[in-house]
């Protein structure tokens, strides 16, 4: 079927990018892109294609908070160099947070937290589909 032969072929090109920095420098451009575009949930996406073409549960976790955690971690520190500070000062004074880059590293935390657990799903609804198919 169409879908088997394009989920094989995006399965080889990923195998063929064996090196993990390589792999994660393509999963943060592809998490920065799409989190630039689109809302706050598209990292789901993005997670969720981690998710079914890693190799193990944990693995698809690390893999899609990492990337999502340092591209999440730049984009709002880019937003917020760009507003001189102002939304992070704000934000920081509505909950209490000491210094202002506390809240691109809590935005990022949690932006990692959605992903892995995307990624996390997505890996093992592609376990069950395999187990059914086979």
């Amino acid at each position: 079927s169409i879908s088997h032969t394009m989920t094989s072929s995006i399965n080889s090109a990923m195998n063929r990018i064996s090196n993990r920095r390589v792999r994660t420098a393509v999963y943060v451009v592809a998490f920065m892109v799409i989190g630039f575009v689109l809302p706050w949930w598209s990292i789901l996406l993005v997670a969720g294609f981690i998710g079914w073409f890693e190799q193990g549960l944990m693995r698809a976790a690390l893999a899609a908070l990492i990337a999502c955690f340092i591209a999440w971690f730049l984009l709002t520190l880019g937003f917020d160099v760009a507003s001189g500070f102002r939304i992070s000062t704000r934000l920081g004074g509505l909950v209490g947070l000491p210094i202002p880059i506390v809240a691109s590293i809590v935005s990022a935390t949690l932006g990692g937290m959605v992903a892995a657990l995307s990624a996390a799903t997505t890996n093992q609804l592609r376990v069950v589909a395999k187990a059914l198919t086979s």
